[in-house]
């Protein structure tokens, strides 16, 4: 008679690499059948889950032999160490199978998926029996006659040799055989009565009951389902375990990404980093990489593509369950996420863009100074938005670079960052007063007007006073001495009322715009004496003084 070998009962010393893979493929076995009780049949994740199971049972089959596994009434052993526990309950499956009378079961080497699947489902199928229904799983295990499952039943054992064909033999504890004659060989003919049709009608209680049956399906992964993955990865700590169980909330959290169940998806990355954490805490390193290996699989475009997609029809009560998810993203999802800013956006999303990748790139700056190098004018100008909010030197020596760019758009934003950012780097940008590009001048006139700087003071009274203004029109000339009288103090009053009275030292042709603009400026200083001077052109003999006042506002 063929039987399991214990090594534990013959004395040999238990193997600690046999212990660990014997506590893998239990943690396995447990989950795969969670999977199967949950999901209906056919469904891929349990499916992917039981060939896993199956590949970890085969692999430690393969290198330790046969698999024996003791039953206790709350616990699961393997040469006498415990490679699972629980409360005894109803439902777990040390109780289950040690109500029905089963003390060990084993596998054997060559084991198949499909006998894995039928076992399981036997498991399942009588897993909420009370415990006065005895040996339903163990008839139809002898039934099913599983060629490597054997195990053993109180004090007889049911065994897969060919002299055992037909119902049950010898146990290794007692050696007691029953007689081969008395064995059931065929099952015996019912002679029950002929079915009514009419009782087999499909009424409208029963179409009722269906229905929400139909209903309870659809709503229990979410809750239940999802529930049991978590408790796997807190009390079933190994390696195999947490890349089955990721692998399946990868196929979740994309499944929810495609419904724009957002808030599903939070749920999930929320639970998932306290997993994390505690790994780290635990220092169970294994877990803790494999789960920053998940959210970094998170942050590529296979991920976020989809949400590409979905913007346009994201309605703001569920805009803050996206940030939130953003928010669990790591620096390789700036290159998808810079791609999407260069896209139409709604405001609200195109804020949330940027707000993300400021946060992701002060924990990494490469990806982001990287895509600086993009041909993409409006990818290159989205990206200077974001390095306008970024703290630190690396970002504002991008800025002043970036303001010499061929793109007047990058160029005009580049400048905007400095100023709003960076207003006491405005001095390194001034040269750009006489930029080619009309809108970029006007950009610096702009913001030298809106500051009280002294630097952009000194620097606008030089380039007036040597006339390299009167290398433009008159406009920018008068556009020049306007934003000296907003910026400026009465440090500029001398050269203003110079300009304005004694013009001999000015060409000819200089001469109307350069007073015009002096004009301008001491209108703007906005101190007595500018006013003082003002007063006297408009009071002065020379009608075009007067003409200049006058249009100043005296």
């Amino acid at each position: 008679m063929e039987t399991l070998h214990d090594s534990t009962s013959a004395g040999a010393a238990p193997s600690k690499e046999a212990n660990e893979g014997a506590r893998k493929v239990v943690s396995s076995l447990l989950l795969v059948r969670k999977h199967l009780s949950l999901y209906p049949e056919g469904h891929t994740i349990p499916e992917k889950a039981l060939v896993g199971f199956h590949e970890l049972l085969a692999a430690h089959l393969k290198k330790h032999g046969e698999l024996k596994i003791d039953v206790e009434r709350d616990r699961l052993l393997f040469q006498g160490e415990v490679v699972h526990s629980g409360d005894g309950e109803e439902g777990a499956l040390p109780f289950i199978l040690f109500r029905d009378g089963i003390r060990w079961i084993g596998f054997a080497d060559g084991i198949e998926v499909q006998e894995l699947r039928e076992l399981l489902r036997i498991v399942i199928r009588y897993g909420i029996l009370s415990d006065e229904a005895e040996g339903d799983i163990v008839t139809s295990l002898w039934e099913a006659g599983f060629p490597h499952v054997k195990y053993e039943v109180s004090d007889f054992a049911w065994e897969d040799s060919d002299d055992l064909q037909g119902g049950p033999a010898a146990s290794e504890s007692t050696g007691r055989r029953i007689p081969k004659e008395s064995r059931p060989a065929d099952r015996p003919t019912l002679n029950a009565p002929p079915i009514d049709e009419a009782e087999l009608a499909f009424t409208p209680e029963d179409e009722v009951a269906a229905r929400e049956l139909n209903r309870l399906e659809q709503e229990r992964p979410h809750g239940v389902y999802l529930d049991s993955l978590f408790d796997s990865l807190i009390y079933y700590r190994e390696k195999a375990n947490y890349e089955l169980i990721l692998g399946v909330l990868a196929e979740e959290v994309k499944g929810s990404f495609s419904v724009m169940d957002f808030e599903g998806v939070l749920k999930i990355l929320s639970r998932l980093k306290l997993v994390g954490d505690a790994c780290r805490t635990d220092s169970m390193p294994a877990g803790a990489q494999l789960v920053d290996e998940f959210f970094s699989s998170l942050s590529t475009p296979q991920f976020l593509g989809p949400l590409q997609e979905v913007w346009s029809r994201v309605d703001p009560a569920r805009i803050k369950y996206v940030r939130q998810i953003l928010s669990f993203l790591q620096p390789e999802a700036i290159v998808t996420l810079c791609h999407m800013l260069a896209q139409e956006q709604p405001p609200e999303v195109h804020q949330m863009l940027v707000q993300t990748v400021v946060t992701l790139a002060s924990r990494d700056f490469g990806p982001l100074e990287a895509l600086l190098k993009s041909p993409d004018e409006k990818l290159v100008q989205s990206l200077v938005q974001v390095m306008a909010g970024l703290e630190g030197e690396q970002p504002v020596k991008i800025l002043l670079t970036m303001v010499r760019h061929p793109s007047e758009r990058v160029r005009q934003e580049a400048l905007r960052g400095i100023f709003q950012k960076h207003p006491d780097r405005i001095k390194e940008v001034l040269g750009l007063i006489d930029d080619p590009d009309e809108s970029i001048r006007r950009v610096i006139l702009k913001h030298i007007s809106l500051s009280r700087d002294r630097n952009a003071e000194r620097f606008l009274l030089n380039y007036l006073e040597l006339n390299k203004a009167s290398q433009r029109d008159d406009e920018h000339i008068i556009a020049c001495f306007t934003a000296l009288g907003q910026c400026g103090s009465s440090r500029s009053l001398p050269f203003l009322r110079k300009t304005l009275y004694q013009w001999a030292w000015m060409p000819l042709f200089w001469k109307r715009a350069y007073r015009l603009g002096a004009a301008a400026a001491l209108s703007r200083l906005g101190t007595s004496e500018a006013q003082q001077v003002l007063n006297r052109a408009a009071r002065s003999l020379s009608p075009f003084l007067r003409a200049i006042a006058r249009r100043s506002g005296n």
